[in-house]
């Protein structure tokens, strides 16, 4: 998620986390320009206490892909991309059990996925990782 990208998301992670219990873990990279910008971080803070086996946030920071200024207060900083999703996310998996959800600004959906709308693009982030266009949803 990026930004205010947020707010579609945590509408859906309450009642997963609630009351699915076949969605086994969820991974959430989150990105910002800054700290302050960090919309639902006391109910994201809470909901990763509540689910800690299950559910964890990584907060990314940076105005710009290599913003390093908010490093010694975040370990992620900068943009979310093919390196973070590889180390922090799930691979992809044969049976379409990991999925990817974006939402985000456009430059989000064009370096992660190729575009909002589109297939899965060739060179994307995603599409090097080994996700499928049926593995990545967009909002």
């Amino acid at each position: 998620a990026g930004g205010t990208g947020i707010a579609p998301m945590y509408q859906a992670l309450v009642p997963i986390l609630e009351e699915n219990s076949k969605v086994k873990q969820i991974r959430l990279l989150y990105s910002n320009k800054t700290p302050q910008d960090i919309m639902l971080k006391k109910e994201l803070d809470a909901l990763m206490e509540k689910h800690p086996n299950r559910f964890v946030v990584h907060y990314v920071i940076g105005e710009e892909k290599d913003d390093g200024r908010h490093s010694s207060m975040y370990k992620e900083t900068g943009w979310i991309d093919e390196d973070k999703i590889r180390r922090l996310g799930f691979p992809p998996s044969d049976m379409n059990s990991s999925i990817v959800w974006i939402c985000g600004v456009d430059k989000m959906y064009e370096s992660l996925a190729g575009s909002r709308m589109k297939s899965l693009t060739e060179g994307s982030a995603l599409h090097n990782l080994g996700f499928t266009t049926e593995m990545v949803w967009r909002s």
